[in-house]
């Protein structure tokens, strides 16, 4: 029959709960380790604490320096696609805010401001994206053919010359004759080369910007210095329904924008391209704009030298 041992005190309480005579002591009320253990617990939540805030510090550190060294001085072509980081591109505006599948399509009527306002309030922020850059960059002057910029220094945009494509005009959306801006993509350490005289104008050029190119060479032969664009409708139907173009200030972007070599606040050129007259049937127009070169190259299928949208005007 087991025997039961009944003790009032402590010690006699461990001895039964104890009867092989272990040196293990059991204690009910540890008062003495209490301040140790609990200065051994604030210890320890104190190095957790300071490790996971050099943790975070560590990552924190390793994002700035990726942003800064591979996301914001990386060319936007190359940011875009890194298997076609030395071929020149372009990219057009205004592209739908609202974030539809099909972005190349640009469609509105010209009678309801509300079908075009968020057309145009999407130039407008590009529009004053660049006019902040020219007021607020140190390094932003004006530049001419005869007058490049220094080392150091980034071009600004001429924004009265693309009048009438202008916020004061509504870029032409209210008129039916919209503006679409044409920009030049960051390409580094890229230098165009140029057409120096007429005679070495590409036979497949349109014959519109041709004339327009001896006209130059004829006047002002620095003009040369030009990456020349050009834009027409895809097919014989489109280019009767796109109508007469207009280029502002002119048909191709400036050599002394050239090269991009990631300094600050640079601006990629623009022009203006002025859609004076196009049908407004309901029709859907493929409009296609590229560039020319000698060392441009141009390939549809690739989508390598140009770029592609589409216009609807009900």
């Amino acid at each position: 029959m087991p025997k039961y041992v009944v003790s009032s005190s402590q010690d006699e309480t461990e001895q039964a709960l104890n009867p092989d005579g272990a040196n293990a002591k059991v204690s009910f009320n540890n008062r003495e380790s209490s301040p140790t253990r609990k200065k051994s617990i604030i210890n320890r939540v104190v190095i957790t604490a300071l490790i996971v805030l050099c943790s975070v510090a560590v990552l924190l550190l390793c994002g700035w320096f990726v942003y800064s060294v591979f996301i914001k001085t990386t060319p936007e072509w190359q940011r875009d696609d890194f298997m076609i980081e030395t071929i020149p591109g372009l990219r057009f505006g205004p592209k739908d805010p609202d974030g539809n599948a099909d972005g190349s399509l640009i469609s509105f009527s010209p009678g309801n401001p509300e079908s075009y306002r968020k057309w145009t309030n999407v130039m407008e922020d590009f529009v004053a994206g660049y006019m902040n850059t020219s007021k607020s960059a140190r390094n932003a002057v004006k530049c001419d053919y005869d007058v490049p910029p220094k080392p150091g220094n980034v071009c600004v945009l001429d924004y009265t010359a693309l009048f009438p494509c202008t916020k004061e005009n509504y870029f032409g959306f209210y008129k039916a004759s919209p503006c679409i801006f044409i920009r030049f993509n960051k390409i580094a350490n890229w230098t165009p080369e140029y057409y120096d005289n007429a005679s070495q104008l590409p036979p497949e050029m349109p014959a519109h910007l041709q004339h327009r190119i001896s006209e130059y060479y004829n006047i002002y032969r620095n003009l040369m210095k030009t990456v020349w664009l050009s834009c027409d409708g895809e097919t014989a139907a489109d280019v009767e329904n796109v109508g007469p173009i207009q280029y502002l200030p002119r048909p191709g972007f400036p050599g002394y924008f050239f090269p991009y070599n990631n300094t600050e606040n640079y601006m990629s050129p623009v022009v203006a391209v002025h859609l004076e007259k196009p049908r407004q049937s309901g029709v859907l127009i493929n409009i296609e704009c590229r560039l020319w070169a000698p060392n441009i190259v141009y390939n549809r299928e690739k989508g390598q030298g140009l770029v592609r949208f589409q216009l609807m005007l009900n």
